[in-house]
């Protein structure tokens, strides 16, 4: 019985034992699909020229338009601008070093803190109507509160087929940086 007693008490130790040692395991898959907020905001909805001498006039705004990143990642910036169907003889928006003629008009695009005093003739700075990388336009950092200031200078045509109001739009397209 002693015996028995004995050989009991090691069950029981032993079952003791192997339950506080016992244990097991389990996963869980952790998952998150990144959001990148890609926004750009031109905060002006227009800006006037007024009225502008023909014949190689050059013009640029007076006053800084404002474009903000309101995204949540860095952005480069792209622009182009198409001609609305405004006037009564339409206007072509040329590049590319050919100077504006008849009907026909150039612009340039920069940002910086202030009124540039000159735009360069290239790439960096023309615009064009397919999406180019704008002149300072690169690796925007979000800020919804502060935004950069964009400059546009606008060539005139050296002749017009009428004197009514021409109105050209300007795109920025927002991408992330890679």
């Amino acid at each position: 019985m002693k015996r028995m007693a004995v050989l009991m008490g090691v069950v029981m130790v032993m079952g003791l034992a192997s339950l506080s040692i016992a244990g097991t395991t389990d996963s869980i898959y952790l998952r998150v699909t990144p959001v990148s907020n890609v926004s750009v905001n031109i905060v002006q909805t227009a800006y006037n020229y007024g009225t502008v001498d023909l014949y190689n006039a050059t013009t640029v705004n007076t006053t800084a338009i404002e474009v903000k990143n309101d995204g949540s990642v860095n952005a480069n910036w792209k622009h182009k601008a198409d001609l609305q169907a405004t006037g009564t003889v339409p206007w072509t928006l040329v590049y590319a070093g050919v100077a504006a003629s008849t009907n026909e008009f150039r612009l340039w695009a920069d940002i910086a803190d202030t009124q540039p005093g000159s735009f360069a003739d290239d790439a960096a700075h023309r615009v064009t109507t397919t999406n180019s990388n704008l002149s300072n336009g690169s690796n925007i950092a979000p800020n919804p509160d502060t935004g950069k200031n964009l400059w546009i200078k606008l060539e005139m045509p050296w002749k017009a087929g009428d004197s009514s109001e021409h109105t050209a739009t300007y795109t920025i397209t927002a991408e992330a940086v890679p």
